[in-house]
């Protein structure tokens, strides 16, 4: 009979599998309209979210937010970009679609959390769904896209784009969300008028300040936002599997472009 200490054992490496699933098992292949969302500009994706947000829910605030919508609140960013926490929310400026109006056309499982996650596409329900018969799985690619290389932001005629990214690790929704999340902030970052070190810009604010904690010192960047944006849309999303290039992580990304005349900043509302 095993010993109490081999079955701690096995629960140990249980645990980590189960927390690092990701990590150990990877999700190599991913459907085309995940990866190269422009590629379906009129399908919605949801993720679920961790027993709390079915990803139909989710679709259905996804849609609405990124048709019109408004970011308000900080993020800060600690140590050079190592580590963040926001205080900030995101929310749809127009009415959320009624489940009756949108159609699931297909999912694919990811984090094993709470029964298993999953990542869906919808489409509108009185659109034809005859086109979208034909997707297929693909590996992310190997070679890093320029977009990535251009991150936090760039401008391209009319258009901003904004990148964001995320470590891969625990619930992958999770991951996908954040970094979606981020590439938004990139975006309101980039339309931002001022730049200062203290507090009286209303704008965008970035404050820059050193916290002694005995023989340590952290870095503060904090960032003010007070958006409001319309024609939101993800283009692309990729994996670094391949190169893992921060701290032996795999971190994922998400490209959203805007038109620059769509997202202001509200100076009135300000502090």
């Amino acid at each position: 009979m095993a010993s109490l200490s081999t079955y701690i054992k096995y629960l140990g490496l249980a645990i980590i599998l189960i927390f690092n699933y990701e990590q150990v098992f990877g999700q190599k292949q991913y459907p085309d309209w995940f990866l190269h969302s422009q590629d379906y500009p009129e399908l919605i994706i949801g993720f679920s979210f961790a027993g709390v947000t079915t990803a139909e829910e989710d679709a259905l605030w996804r849609y609405s937010y990124q048709k019109k919508g408004y970011i308000h609140g900080t993020a800060s960013y600690f140590n050079r970009k190592e580590k963040w926490e926001k205080n900030y929310i995101t929310e749809a400026l127009v009415p959320l679609l009624q489940p009756k109006q949108i159609k699931k056309i297909e999912a694919f499982s990811t984090s094993p959390y709470m029964g298993g996650e999953e990542i869906a596409i919808y489409k509108r329900a009185l659109t034809d769904s005859s086109n979208y018969q034909k997707f297929h799985m693909e590996n992310p690619s190997q070679i890093t896209p320029n977009w990535v290389k251009k991150a936090p932001f760039y401008i391209q005629g009319d258009n901003l784009y904004g990148v964001g990214h995320y470590v891969l690790k625990g619930n992958e929704n999770d991951a996908w969300r954040t970094a979606e999340e981020k590439a938004l902030v990139a975006l309101a970052s980039a339309i931002g008028i001022g730049v200062e070190q203290d507090l009286i810009d209303t704008g965008y604010h970035l404050e820059q300040s050193q916290i002694q904690s005995g023989d340590k010192t952290s870095n503060i960047l904090t960032y003010e936002f007070n958006h409001e944006f319309s024609g939101a849309s993800v283009l692309e999303r990729w994996v670094d599997y391949d190169k893992q290039p921060q701290n032996g992580f795999t971190y994922v990304y998400v490209l959203m472009e805007i038109e620059r005349n769509n997202i202001k900043q509200n100076l009135a509302n300000g502090k």
